[in-house]
């Protein structure tokens, strides 16, 4: 398939009018943490009292000893996450002791209407929170993104550069990559990362309010017009309480009903839901109970699929979370296609990919199961050469990387499981990567392996741009 894969990739862009991509945008300040730097900072901040900064991190950063713990959690657990930064103190001691950061777009949304500009689609619309000039010149080499501007009372559309607002302030995320075989070792705390994990600190009200601007609500229905999709994005950055009285109900419900909006005015216009990492259930809850029935598409990792089901208290989670093989997130995955109302669900691994989606979703599945590998090889490119990729960059950079073998294992795993469905499926399955089970089709790929990847940051999210190409 992949022989011709580019081919169909360009054709469906020429195909694709228009996307929206909503509401998370930011500048992320990249910093590859390094083992002495951590440990030295460790010993500096709790000076002869390190006994405590094993402790079980907070849901919320507000001081330098969290940050710490958020750090050693994910080192210790494995797993990428995000938290929000409330303390402005602690955003300038960030500034202060972790030097040398990369620039570069980010939050969802922008990651994702960054790489849909790179795959050269027609227009891209894009919520910016707020449009500072260093947020706009990100855009600076692209023609085809959009924000639209009131000007004499009517709305218009241009280049995130014609729309800086001086005053509006930059809002940086802090993203902390940890590589491969890290090594911390300080007094009773010691650990080796097998796999590259990242932290992501976000010190941004905006973005956790999902705020848009008027100009982008009074747009919504011509946009919708213009466009095959949609993406909703940056739920995960919501809080349990606002300085100024708001609810985190107050702020979903007031997307819910933008994307009604978009849906009233293009009956045919797909939106994709793309998750973050979150932890408080009640958060969880408030955002899938109302985006259920309303969102078409969800995407989300392997670490955020068992919280969900956990805010729900399904007993998948429980049963399965403890190894997290094919199965077991196949076993996740159609268990949230069965408990909610959404047409595709998708998990993106660093080993696979792997998509659950509904004959009535309008997509066929050979598109689907080329749209899991095209993002395998979007976020491959990126992993390879630490930026957003062309697609003639990805032919060139992820098309001869090697599948991944666990990928390939877990694909042979998952197709003797599902001969409990259909035998004759099962059997075609592990070489089409296509399963027919009725009620729902399963799409699957093994990953591209990036042994020493110079990024991390943004990997999930030029996967779900990969996706869509196939999907819009």
């Amino acid at each position: 398939m992949n022989k011709d894969l580019m081919s169909k990739v360009e054709k469906k862009i020429r195909e694709i009018d228009g996307v929206i991509c909503a509401f998370n945008v930011n500048i992320d300040a990249i910093h590859k943490l390094t083992e002495n730097e951590l440990v030295n900072i460790i010993q500096s901040t709790y000076k002869d009292k390190a006994a405590g900064f094993t402790e079980i991190p907070p849901t919320i950063i507000t001081s330098p000893e969290d940050l710490i713990a958020c750090l050693l959690y994910v080192i210790h657990e494995e797993k990428t996450a995000e938290w929000i930064l409330e303390n402005p103190e602690v955003n300038n001691w960030i500034k202060m002791n972790f030097k040398g950061c990369q620039m570069r777009i980010g939050g969802q949304a922008g990651n994702i209407a960054y790489q849909l500009a790179k795959f050269g689609v027609r227009k891209i619309y894009i919520s910016i929170p707020s449009i500072s000039r260093a947020q706009a010149e990100i855009y600076a080499d692209f023609k085809n993104i959009y924000v639209p501007i009131q000007k004499d009372e009517e709305i218009i559309l241009k280049h995130p550069l014609e729309a800086v607002k001086p005053e509006e302030k930059d809002l940086i995320h802090w993203a902390f990559e940890i590589p491969s075989g890290f090594t911390v070792k300080v007094g009773s705390f010691y650990h080796k990362t097998s796999a590259p994990l990242r932290l992501i600190a976000t010190f941004d009200e905006l973005c956790s309010k999902l705020f848009f601007k008027d100009d982008f609500e009074k747009a919504a229905k011509e946009l919708a017009k213009k466009s095959n999709y949609a993406i909703a994005s940056g739920y995960h950055l919501l809080k349990k309480t606002y300085n100024d009285g708001s609810t985190p109900s107050e702020h979903v419900d007031r997307t819910i009903a933008l994307i009604r909006s978009w849906k009233d005015a293009n009956p045919s216009i797909k939106v994709h839901y793309e998750h973050g990492f979150m932890h408080d259930p009640a958060l969880i809850r408030i955002v899938f109970d109302r985006i259920n029935g309303v969102i078409d598409a969800v995407g989300m990792n392997e670490v955020e699929l068992p919280l969900i089901l956990e805010a729900y208290e399904l007993k998948e989670a429980e049963k399965y979370q403890g190894s997290l093989s094919a199965i077991n997130l196949f076993k996740m995955l159609l268990k949230l296609y069965e408990e909610f109302e959404f047409k595709r669900v998708t998990l993106h691994t660093k080993d696979f990919a792997m998509s659950i989606l509904s004959k009535q979703f309008g997509v066929e599945p050979v598109n689907e199961l080329r749209g899991l590998i095209f993002g395998c090889l979007t976020a491959a490119a990126l992993a390879v050469t630490g930026r957003f990729c062309s697609i003639s960059e990805i032919a060139e950079k992820a098309l001869k990387l090697e599948d991944s073998i666990i990928g390939l294992e877990q694909r042979r795993l998952l197709s003797e499981y599902l001969r409990k469905y259909s035998y004759s499926e099962a059997e075609s399955f592990e070489k089409s990567g296509i399963f027919d089970g009725g009620n729902f089709i399963l799409t699957y790929t093994p990953a591209k392996v990036v042994r020493n990847p110079i990024a991390t940051v943004g990997l999930g999210d030029v996967f779900t741009a990969g996706l869509l190409i196939m999907e819009a």
